[in-house]
């Protein structure tokens, strides 16, 4: 089994499903799941969203460059 991924185990210690977090991020549920999933990178808004809703610091989530921040 591969193990879960800093962004999705964040959103679990905050204990917000992943329904609540597309929908106060306003990111699709397909979207999210790529992203947990290592397929997908971020913006650095959209990055800062998810922190902030998971009350973490960028870099306890986005550190590891599998999650790099595409910045526009």
């Amino acid at each position: 089994m591969k193990k879960p991924s800093k962004l999705r185990l964040a959103r679990l210690e905050a204990g917000i499903g992943f329904e609540q977090a597309c929908k106060v991020t306003g990111l699709s549920t397909s979207f999210l799941a790529s992203v947990e999933r290592g397929e997908r990178t971020l913006d650095a808004e959209c990055a800062k969203k998810l922190a902030d809703l998971y009350q973490k610091n960028l870099d306890e989530i986005f550190f590891v460059s599998r999650y790099a921040i595409r910045v526009s």
